[in-house]
């Protein structure tokens, strides 16, 4: 949650209980929020849960939206390990990625390897456990130089 900034466009990426989204929404106020939950059921009872927490700043969906530009992309790679990140790479403005990680080397080494590509640092300082931060120039956040 310290990740987040309320000047975030914030993707989710699996919904769950719905906690994120409205932790995100409501204690941050995040300025927009993308959630994208491909099962039906969740996705009927997302939907409640925003409307109930009167998120009108979310926006829900069963796919990633194209046009969408996220700065923080959150994502359960451990519940879903098929979710498919977008192409960090190609994503102008992202400056974070939380993932909780899903449990095998193979995907672990794949995850961090498509963060790496789009630019992103794994961020120890920020992750615990099987969830991580990965961030873009994160030895400014941190306050430390970058090696050369």
């Amino acid at each position: 949650m310290s990740v987040a900034r309320p000047s975030d466009r914030a993707l989710v990426l699996g919904s769950g209980s719905g906690l994120m989204p409205v932790l995100l929404g409501l204690r941050l106020g995040l300025r927009h929020l993308e959630v994208v939950e491909p099962d039906a059921d969740r996705f009927t009872y997302l939907s409640e849960v925003i409307k109930e927490n009167r998120l009108i700043r979310a926006t829900w969906h069963t796919a990633v939206p194209a046009d969408f530009r996220p700065t923080l992309i959150i994502a359960d790679l451990a519940r879903d390990p098929t979710a498919a990140l977008p192409d960090v790479g190609k994503m102008d403005g992202l400056r974070a990625l939380v993932l909780c990680l899903p449990e095998t080397r193979p995907e672990i080494a794949e995850v961090f390897d498509h963060a790496a590509t789009g630019g992103l640092t794994y961020f120890p300082r920020q992750s615990c456990g099987n969830v991580v931060t990965f961030l873009s120039r994160w030895h400014r956040a941190a306050g430390t130089v970058a090696m050369p």
